[in-house]
């Protein structure tokens, strides 16, 4: 997926003011504040004489303003309460080439607590290094928040939790969350008998109504989680779009009691010898419980390899009624599953009452190892889709292609490393104008528009 540009405007907000009854543009000067290690909260936060810890800044900042942190290490907690708005958000923002560190030291945010809480609305936070908290490491508890450009790694629960409505959480790097979780000798603590499995980076629980709505994960890289990656649970109108997950513990992308939610342009994937010691499965769907049914989720674009199965749809014994109900799954790509035995399955639908579940010009290659899918009771439809191995009777289709997609298959696969490239189609690809025309999908994972006779899979040559 291109990406848009990172960094925030700037630009100064305008006001009018009405003086006797006559109406005066005026441009608002946005003030600057700043905080340093070396700082003193009885301080004005200026440059010369800043404060010292993050919150404080808020008593003094109005809609608009910038707080400014300069680089090192703070021992602190962040509660936001503050807000701008939305012609005027406050930003919160490293000072230019520093890199601020907000460190819970393996002390702060014990017991589900939170290293930095964006409380208030119309916040944009960007440029911080946040970690070792006992609890939660960023929640963008307010409305219309934003994270970007930061490394959230090595809390003990959730990486981030973009909770209110319209959270944007982009360009990020999260990693080493859900510690608690962990069970390996090497890890920071015995594991916390209470503890569940935190995710690394979430859309979920709005605190006013319990669904946080219209929250967009874009371009994070998201790995080495001890639960699962990337998530949208208890959510409407969730995007997951553009990121880059992997080697993530329970699994690496999942969706739950969401609605009208879409995962799109994501690059997906495991590695053998990964961090975390586990063969994990890519993409989870299950309604874990009635709190919220998911329904109108759609899968396109992803490019996704490896894994103990690429994807599948599960009940949940709190959940017996459970179901998929207007699911797209479409012009994705997946390679290689690891599966544990020749009767295993690399995509499982299980039985339930489903309504309109589609899986339409997928690429699915597995080399003769196990089965590519296993289709349960319900209503689906199978079309145009590139198995490189013969599916079940229930999913195939007159127009699916049976053959080696063909694909590039270059570059390194290695924790990190792997790219998109890999997923390219080679100009031989017998997926090449074979998929079926779908008016919502008008490109590729890559960008590139998708012409009037469109290719199986991820990538549009």
């Amino acid at each position: 997926m291109k990406s848009p540009n990172k960094k925030s405007n700037r630009a100064a907000s305008s006001l009018i003011l009405l003086v006797s009854g006559m109406a005066i543009s005026q441009t608002s000067v946005a003030a600057n504040y700043y905080v340093a290690t070396w700082g003193n909260d009885s301080n004005q936060g200026t440059f010369s004489a800043p404060f010292k810890t993050i919150s404080k800044a808020q008593n003094f900042v109005k809609p608009g303003d910038t707080v400014y942190v300069r680089g090192g290490t703070y021992a602190q907690t962040v509660s936001w309460s503050k807000s701008g708005t939305a012609a005027a958000p406050i930003r919160i923002s490293a000072y230019a080439e520093e890199l601020p560190i907000i460190d819970g030291q393996k002390k702060l945010a014990a017991n589900w607590g939170t290293m930095v809480n964006l409380a208030g609305n119309y916040l944009h936070m960007d440029g911080f290094e946040v970690k070792n908290g006992l609890g939660q490491g960023v929640v963008l508890t307010g409305h219309h928040n934003k994270l970007s450009n930061s490394d959230i790694h090595d809390h003990a629960e959730r990486g981030v939790l973009a909770a209110g409505d319209y959270s944007v959480v982009e360009y990020n790097r999260v990693w080493g969350n859900a510690w608690y979780n962990c069970r390996l000798s090497s890890c920071p603590t015995t594991r916390y008998p209470n503890g569940g499995w935190g995710t690394g980076l979430s859309a979920a629980r709005d605190k006013v109504n319990g669904i946080t709505e219209n929250a967009t994960l874009r371009g994070n890289t998201v790995f080495n989680n001890w639960g699962e990656g990337l998530s949208s649970f208890e959510a409407d109108g969730t995007v997951l779009e553009g990121n880059t997950v992997y080697d993530n513990w329970a699994l690496n992308v999942y969706v739950s009691e969401s609605t009208n939610t879409l995962v799109t342009g994501n690059l997906i994937y495991v590695t053998p010898n990964n961090a975390v010691q586990k063969n994990m499965m890519n993409i989870g769907l299950c309604d874990e419980t009635s709190v919220r049914a998911s329904a109108n989720v759609s899968i396109v674009n992803n490019l996704i390899m490896g894994g103990s199965a690429h994807m599948s749809w599960w009940t949940d014994k709190r959940n017996p009624g459970a179901k998929m109900s207007n699911v797209m799954i479409a012009n994705n790509t997946f390679v290689q599953a690891t599966l544990a035995s020749s009767t295993s399955n690399a995509i499982t639908f299980r039985d339930a009452a489903h309504e309109n579940v589609q899986f339409l010009n997928n690429i699915v290659k597995q080399n003769g190892t196990g089965n590519p899918i296993a289709v349960g009771k319900g209503q689906f439809t199978f079309s145009s889709n590139l198995w490189s191995e013969k599916p079940v009777t229930k999913a195939a289709a007159y127009d699916d292609v049976n053959a080696d997609p063909q694909l590039s298959q270059t570059g390194s696969t290695l924790a990190g490393q792997l790219k998109g490239e890999y997923f390219k189609l080679k100009a031989t690809s017998p997926a090449i104008s074979k998929a079926s025309v779908i008016s919502e999908i008008l490109d590729d994972y890559f960008g590139d528009a998708r012409d009037s006779t469109p290719d199986i899979g991820g990538d549009e040559l």
